[in-house]
């Protein structure tokens, strides 16, 4: 599960991150899931929370990245 929610998480964070308007505003709208990302698999041994809540996280992040990837992009 953890492999899985890794490869989701960077797969999408490197997507968002390709070509976007402003790279400034990129950071600061990434920077808070990756802070929470980095925290949660560095304690998943030690603290772990259900699938589900792990599944939903991860849904989370995924609308932010996806949302700051929509509009940072170069309007052509």
């Amino acid at each position: 599960m953890l492999t899985l929610w890794i490869f989701v998480f960077g797969f999408s964070f490197i997507l968002s991150g390709i070509n976007p308007k402003d790279y400034f505003t990129w950071v600061l709208e990434v920077f808070p899931a990756l802070i929470v990302f980095f925290i949660l698999t560095l304690n998943y041994k030690n603290f772990k929370f259900s699938n589900f809540t792990y599944v939903f996280i991860l849904l989370h992040f995924l609308i932010l990245l996806v949302v700051t990837c929509r509009r940072t992009l170069h309007t052509r």
